[in-house]
């Protein structure tokens, strides 16, 4: 299972946002895009599931299918599944009405029950919760709740967009440590992250990108070899 990217090019009416994108996503890999705001990070990712930019050119290609012409809905049966930056939890449905909310499509609906098993072993505070309304979660719980809610749409990608966003330290951790169980369950993680070392220290391979190019490319060890670089880059 692969997702690559090829020559992409996105424009917001005239604006061009993207220039010859090149990315690849491999099987069970973390792979990490950092970078500044606006720097296209977002705009990339909504580019994958198709909720971003309608004008686009370029190829993506996950597992033999070209995705340009799909519809966002067509993209998550498939198995790319994007976790939206701000969570957009829904506040006043209960935490297990959220996390169920994930599986809508037939496929993901069959395995429900062993999907809602694995989520709560991954974020036990949310199993606890399960009757609570999520509008009541804080915001570190409401993040958890959302990949909770991805998760259970059978993800072959898992695409996180700025998980850590607002976050205070300790929970930022804690997001990363959930990124990494994650992994060892065998799922591929796309994530888009500002905290670039955090997200370079877990990645098996990461991006940096800088006014809608990608500036740097390599494993994670050896962006965070030329952090510097990358900050410099990108102005964080």
């Amino acid at each position: 299972m692969t997702l690559t990217v090829k020559n992409l090019n996105a424009y917001y009416g005239d604006l061009h946002a993207l220039f010859d994108i090149n990315l690849e996503v491999r099987d069970n890999q973390v792979v990490a895009l950092v970078g500044a705001n606006s720097a296209g990070k977002s705009t990339l990712i909504n580019c994958l599931s198709r909720t971003g930019p309608q004008r686009i050119t370029g190829e993506i290609v996950f597992d033999g299918k070209h995705l340009e012409t799909m519809k966002p809905h067509e993209i998550v049966a498939e198995g790319l599944v994007q976790v939206p930056e701000g969570r957009h939890v829904f506040p006043f449905m209960t935490v297990l009405e959220n996390i169920e909310l994930g599986a809508h499509l037939p496929g993901p609906r069959a395995d429900m029950q062993t999907n809602l098993e694995m989520v709560f072993e991954l974020l036990p505070k949310m199993k606890d919760r399960a009757k609570q309304l999520a509008g009541s979660l804080s915001g570190g719980e409401q993040q958890m709740l959302a990949i909770g809610r991805g998760l259970m749409s059978n993800p072959k990608i898992l695409m996180l967009d700025e998980p850590t966003l607002g976050l205070a330290p300790i929970i930022v951790d804690t997001v990363f440590e959930l990124i990494e169980s994650i992994r060892k369950l065998g799922k591929t993680v796309l994530l888009v992250e500002q905290n670039v070392q955090n997200a370079l220290e877990i990645a098996d391979y990461a991006y940096a990108i800088g006014e809608g190019k990608i500036a740097f490319q390599g494993t994670g060890q050896e962006l965070l070899q030329t952090e510097h670089l990358v900050k410099a880059y990108m102005g964080i």
